[in-house]
């Protein structure tokens, strides 16, 4: 073979050589890119998580809050016939049942929404060992080359089922929470119409 053939089979060589060097940097880009994603979005999740978590607790909060300043002035309502003789304490009864029962159920429903049962989670490190070392091995029988996309794959698979589960969760604990927003809400209202009607009738 001439020195000018060899010379061109080494350019070739070289050229497939540069040619699979770029596209397995490439490749390592796209596979940085999608983990980076793919943490963003737990990332997210879990922040998510504590936010939702947090106004669960101030929830709880403000039902703890409402109950002491609606039971504290109790007997001084009660003491405020109105001339209405044995009437008035009934009156007061049913003002007060619309008024904590809604707290009640507002406080039972924020305390639901925080239950961790049934919470799904991450899988174990053997198991994630596992999981990588069967899909490795599955690739080898298959006499394929493990690539940095490959990879990227299984790890968003591994973390798959954590994310679903705590979107699951979260969708949840939103209807939840919104409920018992509305029910706090609601017996606000009545306060502020019972306090309103109780100065009325003094005046």
């Amino acid at each position: 073979m001439s020195g000018k053939g060899k010379e061109g089979n080494k350019a070739q060589v070289k050229v497939a050589r540069d040619c699979d060097a770029n596209a397995e940097t490439g490749d390592k880009a796209i596979a940085d890119h999608i983990v980076s994603i793919a943490n963003l979005s737990m990332q997210t999740e879990k922040e998510r998580d504590a936010s939702l978590k947090g106004f669960a607790e101030q929830l709880l909060t403000s039902v703890t809050i409402l109950s002491v300043a609606y039971l504290t002035p109790l007997q001084l309502v009660l003491d405020v016939e109105n001339g209405l003789g044995e009437s008035w304490p009934r009156i007061v009864g049913f003002v007060y049942l619309a008024l904590i029962v809604p707290l009640v159920l507002a406080m039972v429903l924020a305390l639901a929404s925080i239950d961790l049962h049934g919470e799904e989670l991450l899988s174990s490190p053997v198991e994630q060992f596992n999981y990588f070392n069967d899909a490795c091995e599955k690739l080898n029988l298959e006499e394929e080359k493990i690539t940095c996309l490959g990879t990227a794959k299984s790890y968003c698979e591994a973390l798959n089922n954590e994310y679903e589960a705590l979107e699951r969760k979260h969708e949840r604990m939103i209807r939840l929470l919104k409920k018992a927003s509305k029910l706090v809400i609601f017996s606000v209202s009545i306060a502020v119409l019972g306090i309103v009607a109780l100065f009325i009738s003094i005046l």
